[in-house]
């Protein structure tokens, strides 16, 4: 509940002319409470995979856990490893701890 309300009273609005340049993959399941198309999402977002899954909703990993962790790895397989060592990289950077190994283990894991 908390989430929702931080998200709703504290955080920045979203203008018509942002965009998250950060690679997204949008999946939209049929019972859930928005559903975005993708011309919208793109809009918006990177996106670099858009899918629509046949059942599940608002907790995708419950409700579908299998069609949920299929679209994670689809995801996790089209970044390339650069992308994910860059990613370490820049974690790194930010913490005094050495997030590198949790990260190339999680790629590994998931591809």
């Amino acid at each position: 509940m908390r989430l929702y309300y931080d998200h709703r009273h504290f955080r920045a609005l979203f203008k018509a002319t942002d965009h998250v340049s950060v690679p997204a993959a949008p999946c939209m399941w049929p019972n859930d409470l928005v559903i975005a198309l993708r011309e919208w999402a793109e809009r918006f977002y990177n996106v670099r995979q858009y899918s629509s899954q046949r059942h599940g909703g608002h907790f995708p990993a419950w409700e579908a856990p299998d069609a949920y962790a299929h679209d994670i790895r689809l995801f996790a397989r089209s970044l390339n490893r650069s992308y994910f060592s860059t990613l370490c990289l820049g974690a790194a950077k930010k913490s005094s701890a050495q997030p590198h190994g949790q990260l190339t283990d999680l790629f590994e894991h998931l591809t």
